[in-house]
């Protein structure tokens, strides 16, 4: 490929967990009807851009919801994603279920070096977020890159692209389906 190649990055469509407002790293949420109209929404917008987009591969976290949202792309665009394990939302642990609003959340989430109990730290999620994102770009692919993972995933992802400062990075929010585009 010659110059670079464009990575889009997708949240998934609502998930039962987001409607009530709860953490949900590894938990299996399960999209909600406003989460398949958010997901055939975002294919639409894809199959539409197509042709400026070029995006020719999918990459999806293993969790069902980016799965889910990620197959109404597969159809628009007839491809075939392909699970990659590191893109899947940060681990929680003991936090997973947890309300948005609860104060340890809050905290450790502010704190990159540190782990949410029993789970892991932002500093090791970027750490398998920026191998990933390595090895694309040393893949040197003939076309343009969708990756359909969550939401702390893409904060994570645009650390990747982006210098950013701490307050930066607690202030950028990406809501459900949102579409974020890179050169890589």
């Amino acid at each position: 490929m010659v110059g670079s190649m464009k990575v889009f990055v997708a949240r998934h469509g609502e998930s039962d967990w987001n409607a009530r407002s709860a953490v949900c790293g590894m938990g299996n949420g399960m999209l909600t009807e406003k989460g398949k109209a958010e997901a055939q929404a975002l294919a639409d917008k894809l199959k539409a851009g197509q042709k400026k987009n070029q995006i020719k591969y999918i990459f999806v976290s293993p969790l069902q919801r980016a799965r889910d949202t990620a197959s109404y792309t597969e159809r628009a665009l007839g491809l075939h994603a392909v699970v990659d394990d590191r893109l899947h939302e940060v681990y929680f642990g003991l936090l997973e279920d947890a309300s948005y609003s609860d104060s340890e959340f809050n905290r450790i989430k502010n704190e990159p070096f540190v782990s949410f109990p029993e789970g892991e730290s932002l500093t090791r999620t970027a750490q398998r977020v920026y191998n990933f994102l390595d090895e694309l770009k040393a893949k040197k692919l003939d076309g343009n890159v969708l990756l359909v993972c969550h939401g702390m995933m893409m904060k994570v992802v645009r650390t990747y692209f982006k210098d950013i400062s701490m307050d930066e990075f607690r202030h950028f929010s990406v809501s459900n389906c949102a579409l974020e585009e890179y050169e890589l």
